[in-house]
């Protein structure tokens, strides 16, 4: 099958690695002071590689198709930590920026990435995100029973709403200071 000449075909759209991410110099960006824009600008690439990491992972999970790699970027970019609504991705000029990029703007990032899956692909997105939800709550349950363990106070004190005992005041024996080793650079100093 032959592409038709005469019917107006739009460039390729170029592969997810290729896309520039920049600063918009459109309303985003008018409130903000050059420090701003310049620390916008700094963060440009972590972001930038952040997603695109995220994309690869999301990839090799569930099997991403060319086309579902455009529509999940942009929702990746999004949602990556030091994302500003400044950042764009920048198309090459011949080619038109996705409808969906904008109009998904609507949705919050994993809406709009559920929406570009398949349903064998939304179920396996949605499994990994009850997974992932599930492995946070184990970990912060753990930080938390850690920290309780490790805070060592007069549970007496502390339920009259004193604050816990100073290390000069401990109870526990101190070991004896032990007497200094080595030179000391002072005595050194001296000679």
């Amino acid at each position: 099958m032959r592409s038709n000449p005469t019917r107006g075909s739009q460039p390729r759209l170029p592969k997810v690695e290729e896309l520039e991410v920049t600063i918009d110099d459109g309303p985003a960006t008018q409130g903000m002071t050059p420090a701003q824009r310049q620390d916008v600008a700094k963060r440009l690439p972590w972001v930038r590689k952040n997603a695109l990491s995220r994309l690869s992972r999301m990839t090799d999970r569930l099997d991403l198709t060319p086309a579902q790699r455009q529509k999940v970027f942009p929702q990746l970019l999004r949602s990556t930590n030091g994302y500003h609504p400044a950042m764009i991705i920048s198309y090459p000029p011949q080619v038109a920026a996705p409808p969906e990029s904008l109009a998904e703007s609507e949705k919050t990032p994993d809406e709009a990435i559920h929406d570009s899956l398949d349903p064998e692909q939304q179920d396996d997105f949605i499994q990994q995100k009850l997974d992932d939800q599930a492995w946070w709550e184990e970990i912060v349950a753990q930080l938390e029973e850690d920290f309780d363990a490790s805070v060592t106070t007069d549970e007496d004190a502390v339920a009259a709403g004193q604050a816990p005992p100073s290390p000069g005041q401990s109870t526990t024996p101190q070991a004896e200071p032990q007497p200094q080793q080595g030179i000391n650079l002072f005595d050194l100093l001296d000679e």
